[in-house]
């Protein structure tokens, strides 16, 4: 436990009350951690950079505002406003979906509900090399010039 504690030891902790949402911002050395919980109880709203119709949202964003983890639990849309120079990142599913999404080393990685189909479209990315959904390669289409995104997952019946 005592593992990262002088890393721990210098984190900053606040909370997060804005209209619609409750929750908190952890300020690390190599970024930020913020998880919000809607206190509104429909329609879009903003957390700081983000608005949503989620019901709960996590994200971690680097020292240059980029996001490199982002969990939404019922969510259809989600989109952050243009920071430090980081394109405005904006996803849109066609039901509502909880959903983790995890970019690393290029690629972009998605965990949500094996018996839904999906079609995601996420717009502000750099093309990916590779698109996984819970642990599977995916087919996907980037637009170079729109800088859009499009997965279509199928339905699966977990085994």
């Amino acid at each position: 436990m005592d593992q990262n504690k002088e890393e721990r030891l210098g984190w900053a902790v606040e909370s997060i009350d804005s209209p619609g949402w409750t929750g908190a911002r952890i300020a690390r050395g190599s970024g930020i951690d913020e998880i919000c919980f809607r206190t509104q109880t429909e329609g879009d709203s903003t957390t700081g950079p983000y608005t949503t119709d989620a019901d709960r949202l996590f994200a971690t964003r680097g020292k240059d505002n980029s996001i490199s983890r982002l969990w939404l639990r019922h969510a259809t849309r989600f989109a952050t406003t243009q920071q430090s120079g980081q394109p405005r990142l904006e996803v849109l599913m066609d039901q509502p979906a909880t959903i983790a999404l995890q970019w690393k080393d290029n690629a972009l990685e998605i965990e949500s509900d094996p018996e839904k189909g999906l079609k995601m479209d996420l717009n502000g990315l750099a093309p990916p090399s590779r698109v996984w959904w819970n642990g599977a390669e995916q087919i996907f289409q980037f637009d170079k010039t729109t800088n859009r995104l499009e997965v279509r997952i199928s339905a699966q019946k977990e085994q």
